[in-house]
């Protein structure tokens, strides 16, 4: 269960955030949090949030809600990075 959404500073506003999830996301000027039913759209928060390029959204939630999501984060280390063309790489990550 979602306890809480919001915004950290260092929006670039990008709207990414407001095209995947408008009801609970609105940006003019940086992003702000317009919507509270969480729940409802649970799912598009986690996928803003996830694909935040800044990671400024924040979500609160209960142990149980993590602990079922697909999208995660975990730490790892850098081991490799190949330039496989000008604009395509691969990492190799430990």
């Amino acid at each position: 269960m979602i306890k809480k959404v919001f915004i950290r500073p260092g929006c670039i506003s990008c709207q990414n955030c407001e095209r995947t999830c408008p009801q609970i996301f609105k940006v003019d000027g940086t992003s702000r949090v317009i919507g509270d039913d969480f729940e409802k759209y649970a799912d598009s928060i986690f996928e803003a949030a996830k694909n935040c390029p800044v990671q400024v959204i924040a979500v609160e939630s209960d142990e149980s809600d993590q602990s079922v999501r697909k999208d995660q984060t975990f730490k790892s280390t850098l081991l490799e990075k190949k330039t496989l063309t000008h604009d395509v790489f691969e990492f190799t990550f430990s």
